[in-house]
């Protein structure tokens, strides 16, 4: 039986524009307007927001504890390795990289993105290559054991920033 959990990656320190997930949007933070659709999946079993140790990020911690959903606090860097914290907090075996700035990503494009994924016995899929939809809706969707090998052999900063570049271009994952 699959089980799913999303992971939104989530910091206040942006370089563009530094707090931009807890913005208000519509009378609440960015990050909430994200959590409640998110919370609208069929198919998704948790959410864990994969957030930094720094401390301008405990207002993210404490939006996710209000939210009720799963938290984790890792490396400011290494994204990668937050991504593994976080996959310790749930029993998932599909996994789903949202980022925290995405407040617009639809339900419905998830569930169908996860039932893709699990019909297909896939390791990783994605619609953004190509780009399919436009950004704010781009959906990573891949297992826990790519996410492990990811981790295992990813080396470059690039590779940990971004999560997922080495899932896309290795030969080991068919």
């Amino acid at each position: 039986e699959n089980s799913v959990a999303i992971i939104v990656q989530a910091r206040n320190k942006s370089t563009r524009l530094p707090g931009k997930v807890m913005k208000d949007l519509g009378g609440k933070p960015l990050l909430l307007f994200l959590i409640e659709r998110l919370k609208r999946t069929k198919t998704v079993d948790d959410i864990i927001i994969a957030t930094t140790e720094d401390d301008s990020d405990d207002s993210l911690v404490n939006l996710a504890k209000d939210s009720g959903v799963i938290f984790v606090r890792g490396s400011v860097n290494n994204v990668l390795s937050r991504f593994v914290l976080a996959s310790k907090k749930t029993k998932a075996n599909i996994l789903i990289r949202i980022t925290g700035d995405s407040p617009l990503m639809d339900p419905f494009l998830i569930d169908n993105a996860v039932n893709l994924f699990s019909l297909n016995n896939y390791d990783y899929i994605c619609n953004t290559n190509p780009p399919t939809y436009p950004d704010g809706l781009d959906i990573e969707v891949f297992s826990r054991e790519a996410l492990m090998m990811c981790n295992k052999y990813a080396s470059t900063s690039f590779e940990k920033e971004h999560v997922t570049p080495w899932m896309r271009q290795s030969r080991l994952i068919s």
